[in-house]
């Protein structure tokens, strides 16, 4: 029929489409390159996070507002609320110009919220069994017991305690969304900023850099939950390692905060059924 396109007519337009297809996104992968930051200056914003998590976690032992009851209580609550929120805000402030801020806090959508859901909760069942172990292992290693303060690690049991204490004392009310806030901010700025700027930093081809980064954003994270002593921060320390791998093996943040939220919800509603027997152990310095 004239005018009706060959079979090697017909080819070109679909070749050319292919063709136009992979220059756009190899045009989008390299842009994407291009608005990631520098490895010094992801180092820098990733140092300077830490620098001020790490003062945050100092302030509360140095003023001595670590203590139970009521007062307590509420000073949990809102030094939570004020931490997360200023945490945020220097997250927000470093990567605002970043165009592709989304993908590089981890929040980019990579799976379904089903198997997020799914791959959240199994990892915060694994999370918190590994968690117990290293607290049992910590425990036999330092010679301490919940009961007495005669070893090495007793203070760091004791202090772990008093700490649980004031948490079992927030209102069941408050547990919900105090879990929820902790789990997300905490992820955003340890796993979706901190590791992420760090794996930049020592190289983001790297899965040697991709474990280093895991294993430091994890030390920070144990450093920032000093107020529960050697103890708290042994736990913590492991619980962000776990956090850590999951957001590396998933690509994102997201089934790390289900995990995260999760464990602290788990964990606030056992400890106000377990208040009672708590406010039975010793406490740091008793």
């Amino acid at each position: 029929m004239v005018g009706s396109p060959g079979a090697g007519e017909s080819s070109t337009p679909c070749a050319s489409t292919v063709l136009a297809s992979g220059s756009a996104m190899a045009m989008t992968r390299s842009k994407q390159q291009r608005h990631l930051p520098s490895r010094a200056w992801a180092g820098g914003q990733a140092a300077l996070v830490m620098a001020v998590m790490l003062g945050m976690a100092v302030l509360p032992l140095v003023l001595g507002t670590v203590h139970a009851g009521s007062a307590g209580a509420a000073a949990a609550i809102a030094e939570v609320a004020c931490s997360g929120a200023l945490l945020l805000l220097v997250v927000w402030l470093l990567s605002r110009a970043d165009p592709s801020r989304v993908e590089t806090l981890g929040l980019a959508r990579t799976a379904s919220w089903p198997r997020v859901l799914c791959l959240g909760l199994g990892a915060a069942f694994a999370t918190y069994a590994v968690s117990a172990l290293a607290a049992a292992a910590y425990v036999l290693a330092s010679g301490a017991s919940l009961t007495g303060q005669a070893a090495a690690g007793g203070g760091s049991v004791a202090a772990k305690t008093e700490a649980m204490s004031l948490l079992a004392s927030i209102p069941l009310w408050a547990m919900i969304p105090m879990a929820l806030f902790a789990g997300f901010y905490e992820e955003i700025v340890f796993r979706g900023f901190v590791l992420r700027r760090l794996i930049i930093a020592l190289g983001p081809t790297s899965r040697i850099a991709a474990a280093a980064a895991v294993v430091v954003s994890a030390l920070i994270f144990g450093a920032g939950h000093a107020y529960q002593g050697w103890l708290g921060v042994t736990q913590t320390f492991v619980a962000g390692l776990c956090f850590g791998a999951l957001t590396v093996l998933t690509g994102g943040v997201r089934a790390a905060i289900v995990a995260h939220a999760a464990i602290d919800l788990l964990s606030l509603v056992a400890l106000h059924v377990l208040r009672p027997l708590l406010e039975r152990l010793p406490a740091a310095g008793s």
